[in-house]
């Protein structure tokens, strides 16, 4: 009778699942063509395309200091002082820790640079060098980087830097939190 833990199994479906196998494998080595003649060999045409750099304000190697690219940090780097601020004013985060914080980004953001520090149409360089002038200014003063944000220069340097970087094409955005309204 044999062995009663060998159970036999019909031949017929393991062949023919071999030799479909061996079918899909030899359609994907060779690929599938309609006709099968010359035109199926013929490669489409090669399309090329050439493209024109634009300047964008930098030398290869050094950091973008367009306007863009000015207001683009200054959004990234306000959104964060907004959002310590309303912690803070919550009572989520100790004066110390702001305090902290407001010297590390007050040296942040007199750090960003224009591509030409010359006033500019859209006055973003103007802005910038307020802001710069401002930070170093409360920096002398206090013996370390800092800066009040709810000064009314503070809030008139902002709102110059909004005016410029909307004429510039890059308006100033804030994130907020969920809990703010955002």
């Amino acid at each position: 009778m044999g062995d009663p833990l060998h159970i036999r199994r019909p031949l017929a479906p393991r062949v023919a699942a071999a030799a479909l196998g061996l079918a899909a494998g030899a359609a994907a080595l060779t690929g599938c063509t309609r006709g099968g003649g010359a035109e199926a060999q013929t490669p489409a045409p090669t399309v090329t395309v050439t493209v024109e750099p634009t300047a964008r304000g930098t030398v290869p190697g050094e950091q973008d200091t367009s306007a863009s690219y000015a207001c683009g940090r200054y959004s990234s780097l306000l959104s964060l002082g907004w959002t310590m601020q309303w912690y803070h004013d919550r009572g989520d985060v100790s004066d110390e820790a702001y305090q902290v914080f407001l010297e590390r980004q007050a040296f942040q953001l007199q750090t960003v640079r224009m591509q030409n520090p010359e006033p500019d149409q859209t006055g973003v360089s103007a802005a910038s060098s307020g802001i710069r002038t401002y930070l170093q200014d409360a920096q002398a003063a206090a013996g370390r980087w800092t800066y009040d944000p709810s000064s009314p220069e503070w809030s008139t340097l902002q709102s110059d830097l909004g005016v410029g970087c909307a004429a510039a094409g890059s308006t100033l955005a804030s994130y907020a939190e969920p809990e703010m309204g955002g």
